[in-house]
């Protein structure tokens, strides 16, 4: 699934996760998992309740059912449905369409359709990865998971040769609090955006398989790692010169 790491380099980076944070506290992070105040093992029963809608929408190509459910994962993780301003572009659904497709464990023959489906629907003005991986999740959260502020920010030390392996996304900021440095020129790009979403999902499920949760498992356990602030941390390193052109 990869675009942009080598094997060798998903393998890896994969194995500095887990220098990172060892196989017991993933697991214990996310055992800790709570989103807007609800803890497992109701935050899970929540989550997988969202997918079916989604996964039937989208294998029955029902443009009324996939904005419904689109709409209620939508509001699940930013408490609001997708906004106007994404709604207004003629190619949201079908483009969300053929990205969920691609991503459907039932239609194989789509796999080789992930980025280019993907960059397409990140094109579209009030979309980003944090949106978008969120639907993407719901297709199946045992291959699958959400790529947000914290998780990216959980991400921050994972490195292949002295170098970070993945972007930083910007957190909401906080009053007294500062926030690490966005990585724009990556997630600024549709593309190299894609590339490095598709190279987190090919690391998030070689360590799931070591640590053996489901990669949404994983994703939650780094959704709670990730709650840290760039108040007296370390510099980030730098990414590689010319990541996921």
């Amino acid at each position: 699934m990869s675009t942009y790491y080598t094997p060798t380099e998903i393998h890896a980076i994969s194995q500095d996760v887990l220098r990172v944070y060892p196989a017991a506290r993933i697991q214990r992070e996310y055992l800790r998992f709570m989103w807007r105040g609800v803890g497992l093992p109701q935050a899970r029963v929540t989550r997988d309740h969202l997918c079916s809608p989604l996964q039937s929408a989208v294998r029955s190509r029902s443009k009324k059912q996939l904005l419904d459910a689109a709409n209620d994962i939508h509001d699940w993780g930013f408490g609001q449905p997708v906004p106007n301003l994404v709604l207004g572009a003629s190619n949201f659904l079908p483009a969300l369409l053929e990205v969920l497709a691609a991503f459907d464990g039932t239609t194989p023959a789509y796999t080789s359709m992930q980025e280019s489906t993907l960059v397409a629907l990140l094109s579209i003005p009030g979309l980003g990865i944090a949106t978008v991986s969120k639907w993407i999740c719901f297709m199946d959260q045992s291959r699958y998971g959400i790529f947000d502020s914290r998780v990216s920010i959980a991400l921050r030390d994972v490195q292949l040769q002295d170098v970070r392996a993945f972007p930083v996304m910007g957190r909401r900021p906080l009053v007294g609090k500062q926030a690490f440095s966005s990585d724009t020129q990556i997630l600024s790009s549709s593309t190299r955006t894609a590339r490095a979403y598709l190279d987190y999902l090919a690391v998030l499920s070689s360590v799931a398989r070591a640590v053996r949760l489901d990669a949404a498992e994983v994703e939650m356990a780094l959704f709670m790692l990730g709650d840290v602030w760039a108040d007296g941390q370390p510099p980030l390193r730098s990414l590689r010169r010319g990541s996921w052109k």
